[in-house]
């Protein structure tokens, strides 16, 4: 080897070495390790400059808050490791850096406007009080509308500037204020946008290598000691790919021919898969075998240097290595103390993420600063960085951002070694050597311990990727030597020597895997419990038992809280310690209460002061002291557990000071006090021990026929103890395959075969999954396991049944299971049968299992009846069958069990910690297991989105269709284009209609049909009109109908109509038929929603979705400007008709009863007539039905009182007219006096004024009988109204006040002042509700106004959509159906119209297997998805009223039924449908190689026009299983299973010789005697078999 200087240190680097023995050879392959590989990404990618971007944006933001700086840049470092993150940023600054805010006041919210170029001086004031605006109006649209319109006024009308504006949206607008209020600030950041070319395009773009390798390696191997073959290898391929190269040519990418069985290696790393092309590259060697090391080598090192460099390019040459690796994606920091190396319970591996974070943002901000290159001179300011990188021999800017570079950990161990040695060793060296040293020899000593002696190394540890390091200084022990003068140094190493003897003697005592033991498992467990510093510390006294002193503080142990105060004024002991007096020391005085601290720090801190002080505390103690006093308790735990091991059993961190003392000679000079000398050699080492060669007996094999293409057709070898391999649905199932395998297989035991079983059969994971479902729904295992053995009984033979009684009394699911409470069996009251349990009990099937599996392994027989005496004799047919149902249950259980571990692995595997904790631990406490995992089989595709829609007719006049001169009803004029459709589906309004029948006052029927039409509503209107469910709804149609009767036919008010909805009519069908046609029309639409362009672009694909295009939408103002004009006419009416009653009722005077008497019929008239106009509006109100019932009230009482009065009158009329007959039949002799009696009688029945006798009875006879006709007269007149023809009201009563008889003809008489009274009452109510109903319609015009204000505001586009539709909810409700139009862009639309144009063309594949292929794929969807099963309702009944054959009646060229077009998006020519079967053409392109949008509509127009409207009834997707999966396979291969040591060496000579050269031999004992002394660090006290006085566990 070319000369390497001794003046600089060799630091070795780890590699991986394999081995491998042929017949004649021992082959040895080097990998390097993670170390030397650069991953460094030149550019960054899209996705880090939007991280970068975000950074900024969040610090801008932040308004100068410490703490939200700090949240910003722990969001940046967890989306890009911190190094290359500061690295990133430094290319990536604002433009305006002065533009940040700072010194926001809290509460204050931050929004930043961020744009590529600075917004122009002129725009800044209206864009700062938009978005203030914006940010203030806290989602009140209202506001948010004056916004607009302010903006549009401060940039004078000008909507381009405007849009421009709105579209600076500002990072954190839409986010929920984190201190709500008004208080914001407009931010602007400018950041510039970067080129294509300095874009990375993908995340990777270079290939993995390795560099800095040594330029050859050397293996040596060792056969008990003795060295038995050296050689070297080739040349080292240098910048050797460990990773396939994406710019690979695609001719020699890495990839397998399926087809041929071979792997195909890219050129440049064949080394790895070729052992031939390894040994070309450098990192393989051949050693042909001889007789010493045939079997194998007990030790095999592998050395290799960079000869070729100076110690000061290798310094610069790892230095950028080092930097690129902080740079690239895999990161590089250092490693703070404390930090874990495995996961625990309480701990994941690794640094703290947050700790992480904060550490790489003050490297950043150290590194901005340019501070780091400043260097220390002084260990008390030194940080673990400079400490590295001058150790090393680096330049210290190298480590200018590194995480955890500034940190301290060398400093505090030195403050721990420096205020505790004088309790420690300073105490017990001339105590327990009994003056073997003098007082200088201990001084040296001392000094020698605090500089160089440290249970932590001088260097600290660094993690470059995932993988730690850890930097070892060290030489060749057994010939380090020191100068003649150093006799301190050299009695020293003597000593350590001798020592080192006795603690290689006691690794006979240490746990190894390699040594025989009677249970691996165990000694596994010991070492993995090992502790690296003392957990517990002893007294002298009682060796036997720990201290329960807390060692620190007397609250637990933490990462950032210092030590409590202590004192009375707010110190804690360590600075009490170093701000006392010594007599304050002594007297323990000032602490609270006077109890002093009872930790054992401060116990032996204090005894240091006290033991090291001669009147004054020393200077370099204080200092050491305050050092400590800043550290956190679980850093002051750890360096005191140091200390203490060091002044214990810690041999190694003795010895390894001499070796640090060694570097920092050669770093600094002999004093210690020089400048750093820069420059170092670097290598590479291996190390393996029982390198042998496997002796297993192979058995060669013919090779199976499918597979002599990868093999040949000779025999290859079969490793009989192979156990296969498992096939997976995926890597992630091998995985967990592979692991459950590996523990059954270390674990296999003839005598305990199902050790480590787990059998995921299919039946038996149904049987778990059935037991996991039980449990989700709340059962307890046992009572599952119940039930199924009692169902097994049952099933397997009827006669077992007799047994569950007695089993469930002796294993009852929840009764007498708390032992506090449960009956002794002997217990009079204890159960006795089955119903003193509980009722509906079961047998716990766990508790039973548990029992028999004790049984059986106690060796007792563990069949029925399990051990119990009084339970039911069983026969032995009956016990085997019991015994089978109990295997059973066995059966089951195991299958739960294997699921849970099975998941719990699958879930752990894949780091989920939590839930693979959650599965053992649901079945283990009983609770709800998740459903696992580990027994879905994952599947990829390609996704289809079905989207079903309706297009309708764009551009359409709210009066479309409308008579001439006329106007349509409001809903239509709201939404013309779903009423110009609706007639496709539903019949013509004049033929849908319902029968109104009544009878006459003789019994006679009438009848009248009334129409859609009649009732005045459009297609749309029957929506709302026809809803059988919905009372109000169908008040107001039996309203318009009755209304149409009552107006147009005029029966007798009296005369009760009734709605014959259900009665059939020629040639017309009833609104009842038609009803379930409407429901499912009405559905469609309500729950349908606007179609968006957006809608008609694939939601994954090539081209992104452009939802800003969503905006180009529209709902043109002469909608809601006509509703308003009908409810303005309708407004007007009313006030007509409250001008025209409301005088009729004068405020504070009586009513006007003639007029109102007079108007009666008139004025509800024209109120139902409102009320019916009101309805078209969506306002609800009694109108015709309760007219007609009110007046048929009335009138019908009128006409009874009228005949009650001609029933009493012509009761009268009867008795009278048979006085006057009797008169007639008296004999002509009958005296005057009877005569005039029964004349007198008769008058008396007729008249109340009877007049005196007249002079004869023949006068008053007729005087009488005049009286008798007028009272005929009147009595017929009464009795013929009941025959009444009139249909007013008015006219009645004015007919019955005509026609009343005076007084004297009845004393009661008949008085109308009740009805009128009644008239009146009524004609007040009427004007009262014509008052509230022009409120209601006064309120519904002026938010409709304001809406329309606001739409005639805001820019054009979804706030002028949402001002017209809520001015339509204003006059129409809030069910009010609007559909707005939308204008596509222009690719957009043009692949529309091209899939319509080949919509026929598409399903054509499908013909003539189908002949209507979209009509199957409706019904198919039909049966699944409302909306389909809505539309195909909607086409079945329209066919079933309007088609051929329907209830109509129509003719085939009538009415066409509405059709469905699908298409598919992207537009593909030639392309053939995916709804339905795929189309078998080899020709076709890959149809699902992308997602793709699958538009089903039904077409009401063309698409002609760029304007296009439409709604969209549904949505789903789909996901086509792929041809193809990525499945996994777990092999059993036993393959290699070294790992590269985990630690670097930096090796120093042994012996420092002037212009001397580094020797081969030294570097390879180094390795060797480095290992070696590692071994001794397992080795404790208790090893050494110390007297108990000495002892300290750990």
């Amino acid at each position: 080897m070319p000369p390497l200087s001794l003046d600089f240190p060799v630091l070795l680097g780890p590699v991986r070495v394999e081995t491998s023995f042929t017949a004649t050879e021992l082959l040895v392959r080097v990998f390097p390790d993670e170390w030397s590989v650069t991953k460094l990404e030149p550019l960054p990618t899209p996705a880090e400059l939007a991280a970068l971007d975000a950074y900024w944006v969040a610090l801008w933001a932040s308004g100068g808050s410490p703490v939200r700086e700090q949240a910003a840049w722990h969001e940046l470092v967890a989306r890009i490791p911190a190094g290359r993150a500061a690295w990133l940023l430094r290319g990536r600054q604002p433009s305006n850096p002065n533009d940040r805010p700072l010194g926001v006041p809290a509460g204050t919210a931050v929004l930043v406007v961020v744009s590529p170029q600075a917004v122009a001086a002129n725009d800044r004031p209206p864009t700062i009080a938009y978005w203030t605006a914006v940010w203030q109006a806290h989602g009140d649209r209202v506001r948010l509308r004056n916004a607009e319109i302010a903006l549009v006024a401060a940039v004078g009308q000008n909507q381009t500037r405007a849009t421009a504006i709105k579209a600076l949206r500002p990072s954190g607008v839409d986010a929920a204020p984190a201190t709500p209020g008004d208080n914001v600030t407009i931010a602007f950041l400018v950041l510039p946008t970067r080129d294509a070319g300095q874009i990375a395009a993908q995340s990777w773009t270079v290939a993995a290598t390795a560099t800095l390798l040594p330029d050859r390696f050397t293996v040596f191997g060792y056969v008990g000691g003795t060295l038995v073959f050296s050689q070297t290898g080739g040349l080292v391929r240098q910048g050797l790919a460990v990773s396939p190269d994406p710019k690979e040519p695609t001719a020699t990418q890495l990839k397998i021919d399926e087809t041929a069985g071979t792997l195909s290696v890219p050129p440049a790393l064949r080394w790895l898969t070729d052992f031939t092309e390894a040994v070309a590259a450098g990192m393989g060697l051949r050693i042909p075998l001889q007789d010493s090391f045939r079997n194998g080598v007990d030790r095999l090192v592998v050395l290799g240097l960079r000869e070729q460099a100076t110690p000061a390019q290798t310094a610069t040459a790892l230095g950028g290595l080092l930097s690129d690796q902080l740079h690239s994606p895999a990161g590089l920091s250092l490693l703070p103390q404390g930090t874990p190396t495995n996961n625990s319970e309480d701990q994941d591996a690794g640094q703290d993420p947050t700790a992480e974070a904060d550490a790489a943002q003050s490297a950043a901000a150290r590194s901005a600063a340019a501070g780091f290159a400043a260097a220390a001179v002084d260990w008390t300011t030194k940080t673990d960085g400079q400490w590295f990188a001058e150790l090393l021999g680096l330049d210290p800017a190298v480590l200018a951002g590194v995480p955890n570079s500034d940190g301290t950990d060398r400093r505090d161990a030195r403050a721990a070694q420096t205020a505790l040695w004088p309790a420690t060793s300073g105490y017990f060296l001339p105590a327990l050597l009994n003056g073997g040293l003098t007082a200088d020899q201990i001084e040296q000593t001392r000094q020698f311990f605090v500089a160089n002696v440290s249970g932590r190394g001088p260097l600290p540890a660094v993690k470059i990727g995932r993988q730690p390091y850890g930097i070892l200084p060290t030489t060749v022990f057994s010939r380090l030597a020191f100068p003649a003068a150093a006799t301190h140094r050299t009695a020293l190493n003597a000593v350590l020597k001798q020592l080192a003897q006795r603690w290689h003697d006691a690794l006979a005592h240490v746990a190894d895997l390699d040594a025989p033991s009677a249970d691996p498992h165990q000694t596994l467990l010991d070492i993995l419990a090992l502790h690296p510093t003392s957990a517990e510390y002893h007294l002298l006294a009682d060796a036997a038992h720990p201290l329960a002193t807390p060692v620190v503080d007397d609250r637990p142990l933490s990462e950032t809280d210092l030590v409590r105060p202590y004192t009375t004024d707010g110190r804690d002991y360590l600075t009490w310690l170093a701000e006392s007096d010594l007599s304050t020391i002594g007297g323990q005085q000032g602490f609270t209460d006077d109890v002093p601290p009872a930790t054992l720090l401060y116990l032996l801190a204090r005894q240091a002061v006290l033991a090291a002080s001669t009147g004054t505390v020393p200077a370099e103690l204080v200092q050491a002291l305050t050092f400590l006093a800043g550290l956190s308790t679980a850093k002051l735990e750890r360096v005191f557990a140091e200390h203490v091991d060091c002044a214990t059993y810690r041999l190694d961190a003795w010895r390894l000071g001499l070796v640090n003392e060694r570097l920092a000679e050669m770093r600094y000079g002999p004093d210690g006090t020089g400048q750093p000398v820069p420059g170092l050699h670097l290598g590479a080492y291996g190390l393996l021990e029982q390198v042998t060669r496997n002796t297993d007996p192979v058995d060669m094999v013919t090779v199976p026929t499918d597979l002599t293409a990868v093999f040949g057709t000779g025999q290859i070898p079969h490793d009989r103890n192979n156990a296969g391999y498992v096939h997976t649905p995926s890597p992630a199932h091998a995985r967990t395959a592979a692991v459950l395998r590996a523990g059954y297989l270390a674990n296999a035991d003839p005598a305990k075969a199902n050790v480590f079983e787990v059998n995921l059969s299919s039946e038996r994971v149904r049987l778990a999954m059935t037991i996991a479902d039980g449990m989700r729904q709340g059962q307890a295992l046992g009572a599952l396991l119940g039930y199924r053995f009692e169902r097994g009984l049952h099933d397997r033979d009827a006669g077992l049944d007799t047994f569950i009684a007695g089993l469930r009394l002796k294993f009852p699911l929840r009764a007498n299971k708390i032992d506090d409470t449960a009956l002794a069996p002997d217990d009079p009251a204890a159960p006795t049968s089955i119903e003193q349990v509980e009722a509906g009990n079961v047998i716990d099937g766990l508790a039973l299992l548990r029992h028999v599996n004790a049984l059986r392994d106690g060796g007792s027989p563990d069949d029925y009846p399990f051990g119990f005496t009084d339970l039911t004799p069983a026969s032995p047919t009956q016990i085997g069958h019991i015994r089978a149902e109990v295997n059973s249950l066995r059966n089951t259980l195991d299958a739960v069990a294997d699921v849970a571990v099975a998941e719990g692995a699958h879930q752990a595997l894949q780091g989920n910690a939590e839930r693979a904790s959650a599965a053992l631990d649901a079945y283990a406490k009983e609770g709800l297991p998740p459903a696992p995992s580990v027994v879905e089989t994952p599947r990829s595709g390609t996704t289809l989105t079905h989207r079903l829609g309706l297009q309708l007719t764009p551009g359409l006049d709210p009066d479309h269709g409308a008579p001439l001169f006329g106007h349509n009803k409001p809903r239509a004029q709201a939404e013309p284009a779903v009423n110009d459709w609706l007639p496709e589906v539903l019949p013509k309004p004049e033929t849908v209609a319902a029968l109104v029948t009544w009878h006459d006052e003789d019994g006679h029927a009438h009848d009248h049909t009334v129409s859609q039409a009649d009732a005045g509503l459009s297609p749309i209107d029957l929506l709302w009109a026809l809803r059988p469910t919905d009372q109000a709804a169908m008040t107001d149609l039996d309203d318009r109908i009755i209304g149409v009767v009552v107006d147009q036919v005029k029966p007798r008010p009296d005369f009760e109509l009734h709605i014959e909805y259900t009665t059939q009519i020629d040639g017309m069908v009833t609104f009842f038929e038609v009803s379930p046609l409407v429901a499912a029309v009405r559905t469609l639409l309500t729950t349908a929603r606007p179609l968006r362009q957006s809608d008609l672009v694939p939601a994954a694909g090539p081209a992104d979705v452009n939802r800003a295009a969503d905006d180009a939408v529209t709902l043109p103002k002469n909608r809601p400007t006509a509703v308003l004009a009908s409810l303005t006419s309708l407004i007007s009416d009313v006030a007509k008709f409250v001008a025209d009653l409301g005088p009729l009722y004068p405020d504070g005077a009586p009513p006007n009863r003639t007029a109102v008497l007079n108007g009666i019929d008139t004025f509800p008239t024209r109120y139902a007539k409102l009320a019916v106009t009101a309805g078209g509006f969506g306002l609800l109100r009694s109108g015709w039905g309760e007219l007609a019932q009110w007046r048929r009230g009335v009138f019908a009482d009128v006409l009874a009182a009228v005949a009650v009065l001609a029933a009493r009158m012509a009761a009268a009329l009867a008795a009278a007219n048979a006085l006057l007959d009797q008169y007639e039949h008296l004999p002509n002799s009958t005296p005057n006096e009877p005569r005039f009696q029964l004349l007198e009688k008769a008058e008396r029945l007729l008249t109340t004024r009877p007049k005196p006798r007249d002079d004869t009875p023949a006068h008053m006879r007729t005087r009488v009988r005049n009286l008798r006709n007028t009272f005929t007269n009147n009595v017929n007149a009464l009795q013929q109204l009941a025959g009444t023809n009139r249909t007013a009201l008015s006219d009645l009563l004015k007919d019955v006040a005509a026609i009343l008889p005076p007084a004297e003809f009845d004393p009661q008489g008949l008085d109308l002042t009740p009805f009128r009274d009644r008239v009146v009452v009524f004609g007040a109510d009427l004007l009262a509700r014509g008052r509230k109903l022009a409120d209601e319609l006064a309120a519904r015009r002026d938010a409709a106004t304001t809406a329309l204000q606001l739409y005639d505001q805001a820019v054009p586009g979804p706030d002028q959509v949402r001002a017209g539709t809520d001015a339509l909810k204003a006059l129409l409700g809030e069910d009010v159906l609007s559909v707005p139009e939308f204008t596509p862009p222009a690719a957009v639309i043009d692949q529309w119209r091209k899939a319509r144009n080949d919509s026929d063309k598409l399903v054509a594949h499908l013909k003539p297997a189908r002949d209507f292929p979209v009509d199957d794929w409706l019904h198919g969807m039909a049966r699944v998805r409302e909306a389909p099963r809505l539309w195909e309702q909607t086409v079945l009944l329209a066919d079933a009223l309007l088609g051929p054959g329907g209830l109509l009646g129509v003719s085939i060229l009538d009415w066409t039924e509405p059709q469905l077009s699908p298409i598919q998006l992207p537009f593909v020519q030639g392309d053939h449908w995916l709804g339905m079967e795929f189309a078998k053409d080899p020709k076709l392109p890959d149809q699902l190689g992308q997602d793709r949008l699958l538009f089903t509509a039904h077409y009401a127009t063309g698409l002609s026009g760029n304007r296009q409207c439409g709604l969209l009834l549904d949505e789903w997707t789909e996901v086509i299983p792929a041809e193809r999966e990525t499945t996994g396979v777990a092999v059993h291969h036993n393959g290699p299973d070294s790992e590269p040591p985990q630690s670097m060496l930096l090796v120093v000579p042994p012996v420092r010789v002037t212009g001397g050269q580094w020797a081969a031999a030294d570097l390879v004992d180094a390795i060797t005697e480095t290992f070696e002394m590692a071994k001794t660090r397992a080795v404790e006290p208790a090893h050494l078999g110390a007297a108990t006085d000495r002892r300290t566990d750990r």
